[in-house]
This record gives structure tokens, C-alpha cells and sequence, in this order.
């Protein structure tokens, strides 16, 4: 919003400054004009003079916040006793978060589509002596059995507090030698599971905040999205935060992807 707040600025400014010059090239008195391009110029002098004065203070109030919470950092939000999900905690990353997790005090809520490394996770967990954890297999790509697993694991587990949307997979071939298939699992699973977890979740906490006191807490990378949020001028809000996904996509699509595989062979 603040982007969008000083781009409206400048732009008016700009109109401002130039029906002023439209009005002195239309002066026929060569003393009246050269009065006010004297006067229009000292303004803009004094108006970079206060633009550039309050980017210097903005600079020295950045620099003051940020030396101060090197001194002073944020204490850690706890998070034992939160029951926390974990997409894709088989291998890589999320087995690793899994473990922090655990290791902090949370009870750990593991999921991924291949069920024995989702298991030797378990195991991992549970040989490091730390708290429970819990194993459930799912392909996070499919909607329908996003919205059983979670109901399953409200049953089984109790709410989830902390969600990490951390599935994802990757085919190592290049673009243009990708199949239909290979592509269609790929958006499916990196993006489309973010939603259908993130629906599922919040469903489930705004239940659990109007039948207790305790309210349910979302940390997931797409949340970003979901928070209004300013892309070149254009103003997105939680209403259409899918449209800016779709939209984010495609500009990816067609001017990396498209001219990283297109270069060599002189294709625009």
C-alpha cells in the first residue's frame, strides 16, 4: 500500500509540475515567464530538498531499528504444545523442519505421499527421545483426500496450530522436454496443494476460534499471498489472491522459462 501511496504522489506532483509549464509556454509576456520558471524551478528545488531530507531520516530510522534488534534481538515464540502439520516431511527439507519442530516441544503431524520414508521420520523423531509425532500418508496434489486427512488427523491428533505447506517436487529435465503429465503434477503439487491445505486449515481453525478461546495459528509460505499485497502498482487483495498466483505463474512462464530454453536458438 505504501508503493502504491507514493506512486499516486508522484504522479500527481508530475501533473502538478506540468500543467505549470504547460501554463508558462502559453505566457506571452517574456518577463512573467521568465518569473515563473524562476519560480517553478526554486519549488521543485525545495520539494527534492524535503524528498531527499526524508529519505535520509527513513535510512537513519532502518539502520537505528535494525541495530537495535542486533543488540536486543526478538525472544523466540515458543511452540511447545502447538500441534503442528508438515507436508512433505519424508525426505529433505521437511523432514528436517519435522525434527525442529519436535525437538522444540511440538507435537509433529507428518505427511507425505511416500509412507515409509514418512515412517523412518517417525522413527527419527521418536529414537531422538522427542515428542510425539504422527504419520499420515497423502497425496496432497488431490483435494479429496486433503479434506479426509485433515479430518482425520483432527480426530486422531486434536487441531493444528502451525501449518508448513512444504511438499513439492521438481523434474530435472528441461522445459521443452517435459510431458503434459510431468508439468500438470508439478503445478498440481507445488501449487494447488498449497491451497487445498490452506483451505482445509483455516476452515478448521475458525471452528476451533469460535468453540474455545484458543485460536489457530497459520505459518506457511503462500500465506504471503493471501495478505494484500502490492505488485507494480497493482493492488492485490485477499479476494483474488488465486488470480495472482495464476498470473505470477505465467509471467514466469513466458519470460524465464521461455527465454532461458528459446536463447540459443534465436527464437523472441
Amino acid at each position: 500500500m505504501r508503493n502504491h501511496n507514493y506512486l499516486t504522489t508522484f504522479l500527481n506532483h508530475f501533473r502538478g509540475v506540468l500543467k505549470i509549464y504547460t501554463f508558462i509556454d502559453k505566457t506571452r509576456s517574456p518577463t512573467l515567464r521568465a518569473t515563473l520558471v524562476n519560480k517553478t524551478y526554486s519549488l521543485n528545488l525545495i520539494s527534492n530538498m524535503i524528498a531527499t531530507l526524508l529519505f535520509i531520516l527513513k535510512a537513519l530510522l532502518a539502520m537505528t531499528k535494525a541495530l537495535y534488534r542486533y543488540i536486543i534481538p526478538k525472544s523466540k515464540k515458543s511452540v511447545n504444545g502447538e500441534t503442528v502439520l508438515v507436508t512433505g516431511a519424508g525426505d529433505g527439507i521437511g523432514k528436517e523442519v519435522a525434527l525442529i519442530y519436535a525437538s522444540a516441544g511440538a507435537t509433529v503431524v507428518c505427511i507425505d505421499i511416500n509412507a515409509e520414508a514418512n515412517e523412518e521420520t517417525i522413527r527419527t523423531i521418536a529414537n531422538l527421545g522427542y515428542a510425539k509425532a504422527y504419520a499420515y500418508t497423502c497425496d496432497v496434489s488431490d483435494y479429496q483426500q486433503v479434506v479426509f486427512i485433515i479430518n482425520k488427523i483432527e480426530q486422531e491428533v486434536g487441531n493444528v496450530t502451525i501449518l508448513v505447506n512444504n511438499a513439492g517436487i521438481l523434474f530435472g529435465n528441461p522445459f521443452c522436454e517435459l510431458s503434459a503429465t510431468e508439468i500438470e503434477k508439478m503445478i498440481q503439487v507445488n501449487l494447488m496443494s498449497h491451497f487445498w491445505v490452506c483451505i482445509s486449515i483455516r476452515i478448521k481453525c475458525i471452528n476451533c476460534s469460535y468453540s474455545s478461546d484458543r485460536k489457530g495459528n497459520i505459518t506457511v509460505d503462500v500465506e504471503k499471498q493471501l495478505r494484500p499485497h502490492s505488485f507494480r502498482g497493482i493492488h492485490f487483495y485477499y479476494h483474488i489472491n488465486a488470480l495472482f498466483c495464476s498470473v505470477f505463474g505465467v509471467k514466469i512462464c513466458s519470460s524465464r522459462i521461455y527465454r532461458r530454453t528459446t536463447k540459443r536458438t534465436g527464437i523472441k
